[in-house]
């Protein structure tokens, strides 16, 4: 029987062999959600005047500070979108609306809510006003030449915002990797499939697929194909123009499991097949060109959980995320609720509830890798690194975040 390739070196050498898959121009709009591949440097001031914070009157603070005046002769009002047309003398004050430019001569806004006005006076009940109040000053949010956003990062709504005050309409950002998944499989029908006798339906499609999306990666294209050499060739074939191609079972030791031989028959090079986890064993990873094949098995949460620590971060790493590998599973440390013995020899990752603050996990009662829908009460994998143990009650384990 070959050796089980250890679980971090597995992940090293997948991490060895992915590359970015290049950049591209992308309207601002559409650019949500991907990562950025320039570094933006602002070319106006942010604000790009004195703007007011609030409704009010500009006038100058020592006025009210000197106890000098109370009354202020109201010169015109100001209204966003409209420059000043009179600067403010002492004694002197403008009406002034949020957003709008701050007026020549003042130095501070008292909120509407202080004051007191008639036609064209208005009275200030505060004793004292300090110099700079609810006026945000011409570059005070972000100055020209500085960056806005820097390469690498994530383009969030916020970044989208930002971006889009600074005069961009499109940006550079790193592109999706296209991905093609097969199933394979005679017992495999259509979802939507009335099933006859020892068929199951297409769950692992649609799941993986969901799962490329959720990490940034483009499917384009998904098949069915029975357990069949001929058939796996084409297929894997047409997969193989492609930037990913995820392949879901037949990749095991069972006597319809042809998918490394089909692989090493189209000049696939093998990097590893089976790695010393659970659920997840029989995985499979190797190249061919620009593509990055992975042989997934096919019980739905062996699938599921190879995906995370592998694929996942593999397609992060493609669209730019800085990284990746360390990044894309959001561990944490949680304490057990409850004592937990896990048989076997192998590492496992186990699918668990933890607490809404975090500091506890509590393992679910769980069939196996073939039992998905335990998975639906699950927030969580928890990480049992050691084999054939007692993990006792309050005993730290990692943790990774179901999304």
């Amino acid at each position: 029987m070959a050796e089980l390739t250890d679980l971090v070196t597995a992940r090293n050498l997948v991490r060895s062999h992915i590359r970015s898959c290049g950049t591209e121009r992308q309207n601002l709009i559409h650019a949500l959600g991907r990562i950025i591949a320039e570094t933006v440097i602002g070319e106006d001031d942010a604000p790009p005047f004195d703007k007011a914070l609030v409704d009010g009157y500009a006038l100058q603070a020592n006025d009210i500070n000197s106890k000098r005046e109370s009354r202020f002769s109201v010169v015109e009002t100001v209204y966003a979108g409209q420059p000043p047309h009179f600067p403010v003398a002492a004694g002197q004050a403008s009406l002034i609306m949020t957003g709008a430019p701050v007026p020549l001569g003042a130095d501070a806004i008292v909120m509407r809510e202080h004051t007191q006005a008639d036609a064209d006076t208005v009275h200030v009940e505060l004793d004292h006003v300090a110099v700079g109040q609810n006026i945000m000053k011409r570059g005070a949010a972000h100055a020209v030449g500085r960056a806005i956003v820097e390469a690498g990062q994530l383009i969030r709504p916020v970044e989208v915002g930002v971006l889009a005050e600074s005069g961009r309409t499109e940006v550079k950002v790193y592109t999706q990797p296209t991905v093609m998944l097969l199933q394979t499989g005679d017992e495999v029908v259509e979802t939507g499939a009335k099933l006859k006798p020892g068929q199951i339906r297409n769950s692992n499609g649609p799941m993986l697929s969901a799962l490329v999306s959720q990490a940034g990666g483009k499917p384009v294209s998904s098949c069915l194909v029975g357990d069949n050499v001929e058939d796996l060739k084409r297929s894997v074939h047409e997969g193989l123009q492609q930037d990913l191609l995820l392949i879901s079972g037949g990749v095991s030791v069972g006597d319809k499991d042809f998918v490394p031989q089909v692989l090493s028959s189209l000049g696939v090079n093998q990097v590893f097949h089976k790695v010393n986890f659970r659920p997840g064993k029989p995985l499979w990873f190797g190249t061919h060109e620009r593509c990055q094949v992975f042989g997934l098995p096919g019980n739905p949460i062996s699938g599921l959980v190879s995906f995370l620590l592998f694929v996942a971060p593999a397609i992060a790493t493609l669209v730019g995320h800085r990284c990746a590998w360390e990044s894309w599973e959001q561990t944490a440390t949680a304490s057990l609720e409850e004592p937990f013995q896990l048989k076997g020899e192998r590492p496992a990752f186990w699918p668990g509830v933890r607490s809404i603050d975090g500091r506890t996990v509590r393992a679910l009662p769980w069939k196996g890798s073939a039992d998905p829908y335990t998975l639906v009460k699950a927030n969580c994998l928890i990480s049992f690194p050691i084999g054939n143990c007692q993990y006792t009650v309050d005993e730290d384990v990692t943790v990774i975040a179901l999304r």
